[in-house]
């Protein structure tokens, strides 16, 4: 049974992963003002939002997995929480676009090692009857720093707008300014996570395990695959929606980067937290009852409930409406999240799980946060001069990429519904 230290690691690393998540989504309400600062197009901030960003997150995350694996996972997590705060940082300090391209590889690179990291020192505290649960609030920790960063990005960005700290950093623009203070907390994150213990780590079987890493790969193949591209779709639902949305709602309903923050981020701070909770809790009550498809059942759930919504978003005329779209969409893509980072614990060795979920962080992400935000991007600019041309691009990337978590997660479910794949609750596997 988890004891209360246990539960205390798992909230200083959704500190950590929240943190991580509101580096990562300032860039999306600040968006507007470094266009118009650095005279950009919406495809060369795609290229910022998504590819510099996502393609080195999603590269990162094996290497750095492996170093995990192999080292030590809090020293890693220490090691990537300093280079993304000082990447955010310099994201404020660029001048030019070259420098801010380089500066967001910089915070792409080094969030990439915190999840699989924290996968592997979660799993170790947790047995597999009540493992859903600390990866949901995991997961949530990732919906509430979006949430949170578009509040605190909005919030921050209007205080210096107004002068407000006008003798911090002159010099700098008020969104520049943005990007410096949220870079700050950083620096605590590094000295807590140097307090957590590290489960000791098996040694003969795991050995054996370790010889036949692709062995055991090959053995689940089928399920790693249908389970990463199916998440990989919903990923792209959650990157696109937190990526544009806002400057659809500055667009086209004429809000303010301020204003963004304090409805939409609030909206996505309240529901999609719910959403991953629900979806944790529901897995682990099958679980429980002995159902062996618990968790594939409440991967499929998302995509069946979001792909009718995505089809609403042409049509939505007003921004309360559309407020309450979003929410709904955000809620539902949040459900098989934290079901998804606990199915690959369970069915993955203990010596190769970082390695595992850094895979899933690369698969995901080298389409969620690496290609989604660029073709919008550039599908945007096709649409330049239309009415609704943003809203529109991101409704057809993300309607097929909800189609493809649609079938590939269909596709595991009747798979899986069949006796659990050869697995584990401890650490081996028989290779």
């Amino acid at each position: 049974m988890a004891k209360l230290k246990d539960w205390a690691v798992v909230f200083l690393l959704t500190g950590a992963v929240i943190l991580s998540f509101v580096d990562r989504y300032a860039f999306a309400v600040l968006l507007d003002p470094i266009k118009q600062t650095m005279h950009l197009s919406d495809g060369q901030i795609g290229l910022l939002n998504g590819i510099a960003f996502g393609l080195f997150y999603a590269c990162m995350g094996l290497p750095l997995g492996w170093l995990a694996d192999k080292w030590s996972r809090k020293g890693t997590i220490m090691v990537c929480i300093a280079a993304w705060s000082a990447a955010t940082a310099c994201c404020g300090l660029a001048r030019n676009y070259t420098q801010l391209l380089a500066a967001r590889i910089g915070v792409g690179a080094g969030e990439a090692g915190l999840v699989p990291s924290a996968y592997a020192i979660m799993h170790d505290r947790f047995d597999k009857a009540s493992l859903a649960k600390p990866f949901s609030v995991f997961t949530l920790g990732g919906h509430v720093g979006a949430g949170a960063s578009l509040l605190i990005t909005g919030f921050l960005f209007g205080f210096f707008s107004r002068d407000g700290g006008a003798g911090f950093m002159s010099g700098l623009l008020a969104w520049q300014k943005t990007f410096v203070v949220i870079a700050l907390p950083g620096i605590i994150f590094v000295l807590l996570v140097a307090f957590i213990r590290e489960a000791p780590r098996t040694t003969a079987a795991d050995a054996r395990v370790e010889k036949g890493f692709f062995r055991l790969v090959k053995a689940q193949i089928g399920t790693y695959t249908l389970l990463y591209a199916g998440m990989a779709g919903m990923l792209c639902c959650t990157m696109g929606l937190l990526s544009w949305m806002p400057a659809v709602f500055i667009r086209e309903f004429g809000f303010t980067p301020g204003e963004v923050g304090a409805s939409y981020g609030a909206i996505v701070l309240i529901v999609a937290p719910f959403g991953v909770f629900a979806g944790g809790f529901v897995a682990d009550a099958l679980q429980k009852r002995g159902y062996e498809a618990a968790h594939p059942v409440v991967l499929l759930s998302g995509p069946v409930l979001t792909f009718p919504l995505i089809c609403l978003l042409p049509f939505v005329g007003a921004a309360t409406p559309m407020l309450f779209l979003v929410g709904a969409l955000h809620f539902c893509v949040a459900i098989p999240q934290g079901v998804a980072a606990a199915y690959i614990q369970i069915i993955t060795a203990q010596p190769i799980r970082s390695r595992m979920s850094a895979v899933y962080v690369m698969v995901g992400n080298v389409t969620g946060l690496g290609l989604v935000p660029v073709s919008i991007g550039y599908l945007s600019d096709l649409y330049a001069g239309t009415e609704g041309g943003l809203r529109m691009a991101i409704f057809y990337v993300l309607a097929a990429s909800l189609a493809t978590a649609l079938v590939t997660l269909g596709m595991l479910f009747v798979r899986q519904r069949k006796p659990a794949p050869v697995g584990n609750s401890g650490g081996t596997v028989s290779v």
